[in-house]
């Protein structure tokens, strides 16, 4: 996909539906974006919600101008978080670790990817809409005075990176041989 058109979909249909949603009278907006905001130039190290986003491709531009254009809405008539899932993982994943454990599991997949090892974050689909429903009851979390995205901006992750090394060892141990 080019990406004008994803910044296309992201950025201004994320536009279009704040406008529409704050014309209809709709106070509280969730804007679902990525964790991958982040990109590589922090290399393995944690990131929270104040650390810089560096986008480094396509996708991530585009995430992170759908998040600016959702917080140019945030104030006092409609107010926005901003959620920043890590990779999501559950039935039907099909990106990302979710593809080497696939070639894992059918036998494709014998080593290690990369030239060297990497820690990424994860999150399973149902803590991401757990974690979605608790941060819209928690009133505190909409700051409609906020000055800088990253204050209704929240990072939804398991509590501990992994490396794929890791990952595809302990996912390996889980498969049965074939």
């Amino acid at each position: 996909m080019k990406e004008s058109l994803m910044h296309q979909v992201n950025a201004h249909g994320t536009d279009s539906l704040c406008r529409i949603s704050e014309r209809a009278g709709v106070k509280e907006f969730i804007n679902f974006s990525s964790g991958a905001i982040y990109g590589t130039g922090y290399g393995n190290r944690v990131v929270d919600e104040d650390t810089e986003p560096l986008p480094n491709d396509k996708y991530t531009r585009s995430k992170w101008a759908q998040e600016q254009m959702a917080f140019s809405y945030n104030g006092e008539k409609m107010r926005v978080l901003n959620l920043r899932p890590a990779a999501v993982y559950g039935p039907g994943s099909s990106y990302g670790d979710a593809k080497a454990m696939y070639l894992l599991k059918r036998g494709i997949l014998c080593l290690i990817p990369g030239l060297r090892d990497f820690f990424s974050s994860h999150v399973h689909v149902r803590d991401t809409i757990g974690a979605t429903i608790h941060l819209s009851e928690v009133k505190d979390c909409y700051k409609p005075d906020a000055k800088k995205l990253g204050e209704v901006a929240y990072n939804i992750a398991d509590d501990q990176p992994m490396s794929a090394k890791e990952l595809l060892t302990m996912a390996s141990k889980m498969i049965p041989n074939k």
